[in-house]
């Protein structure tokens, strides 16, 4: 996750230092929460800071007296937007000209307006699309372990073909379990990551942290 821009002009990110469990890793880019005690870590539940501005490998380091220290610096910025690779999608079978199959892991149903962007071909795929093709949601049914997308008339999607998925604006979905990532659906529920924009060419999405204390 990296930082983009602040939705009050700001271009340059507010940074703070916060104690650390010297012995913990972070990956600059990760969401960080703090402890009830006041001490960033990993599995804490309690209030959510912000954004890691750097990595804090938990090792010694020679060259970095930092990677084992008990601060980390975080990206505090209020309103900050940042940007988080778009998700994908592989197709578990064949579709229609009309839908798309994939695996109902941490989807959501309320995806009425995104888009699914063809990036890779399964081996042997029938699919007339090109890559780079871009298919409008209409609406997705979850069924069991299956979720199917219904989309613009198009190519027949193919069991290994992948899509990149990029929510419709103001979509508001979840931080992986990495606490890097973006997921429509997931077990990180206390922080929700509020779509602002996407990129079909880049295959970035634009986000908001919500439920953060700055």
């Amino acid at each position: 996750m990296k930082f983009l821009y602040g939705l009050a002009g700001a271009n340059i990110p507010v940074i703070r230092e916060f104690d650390v469990d010297p012995a913990e890793k972070f990956e600059a880019g990760q969401i960080v929460k703090c402890s009830p005690e006041g001490i960033i870590a990993k599995d804490a539940i309690g209030t959510c800071l912000g954004v890691a501005a750097e990595t804090h490998s938990g090792k010694e380091d020679i060259l970095n007296e930092r990677a084992n220290g008990s601060k980390l610096r975080v990206d505090v910025t209020q309103g900050g937007v940042y940007a988080v690779s778009a998700p994908k999608l592989t197709a578990s079978g064949k579709g229609t000209s009309t839908t798309f199959v994939c695996v109902a892991d941490n989807i959501s149903t309320n995806l009425n307006g995104a888009k699914l962007v063809l990036v890779e071909k399964g081996e042997g795929s029938a699919n007339t699309d090109s890559i780079g093709t871009v298919r409008k949601v209409s609406g997705v049914t979850i069924d069991s372990t299956t979720a199917t997308f219904t989309l613009n008339a198009g190519g027949t999607a193919n069991a290994g073909d992948v899509y990149m998925l990029i929510p419709p604006v103001g979509f508001s979905g979840h931080v992986s379990d990495d606490k890097g990532g973006f997921v429509c659906i997931g077990s990180n529920t206390g922080v929700s990551l509020e779509v602002v924009g996407g990129n079909e060419k880049t295959g970035l999405l634009e986000v908001l942290i919500t439920g953060k204390t700055f």
